[in-house]
């Protein structure tokens, strides 16, 4: 989830540089492809590989936070089949400034993403609660977890609108 959303950010930037006025110009890690780029996928992918390790830190004056640790208040998962709820929180992610791009593709109308990205290795570490049951075991636990994950792989799609700001 984080890295999708460290991704989103450098490409978006990356991408709409082009067709918006920005009220400030973009950082210079940020490196815009033109939308009638005929390369406009290898382009973006390229952007934002070059764009993530440089967000480790983020960069404040555009409310970017830094990915490294990235910080996740709160994570609510409910598992509905097996009868067992987790709550994370004060989650710090760690390794999210790995993150590669192995595949952008960007259609126009209407604006659409579909991303395929690799991160090597992500380390979460923060507090769980747990509750529920497995078959007919309660399931109940508090404390302090750390978690190293490896090999992850993440297919994103989404769609956007578009919206035409007054010149105001």
């Amino acid at each position: 989830m984080a890295a999708k959303t460290a991704l989103t950010i450098a490409v978006l930037f990356c991408i709409c540089a082009n067709s918006m006025d920005a009220a400030k110009p973009l950082p210079s890690i940020l490196k815009p492809c033109p939308k009638n780029d005929p390369n406009l996928d290898e382009c973006a992918a390229a952007s934002g590989n070059f764009a993530i390790p440089k967000l480790k830190n983020g960069v404040p004056s555009y409310g970017i936070p830094p990915m490294d640790s990235y910080f996740v208040e709160k994570i609510d998962l409910e598992g509905k089949d097996i009868g067992v709820r987790f709550v994370l929180s004060d989650v710090n992610l760690h390794g999210l400034s790995n993150t590669k791009a192995t595949l952008i593709r960007i259609k126009h109308e209407p604006l659409n993403f579909n991303w395929n990205i690799y991160l090597p290795v992500m380390q979460m570490i923060g507090n769980y609660e747990s509750s529920g049951k497995i078959l007919s075991l309660p399931i109940t636990g508090k404390g302090d977890f750390n978690l190293t994950i490896f090999g992850i792989d993440v297919q994103y799609e989404f769609t956007c609108d578009t919206v035409k700001k007054s010149d105001d």
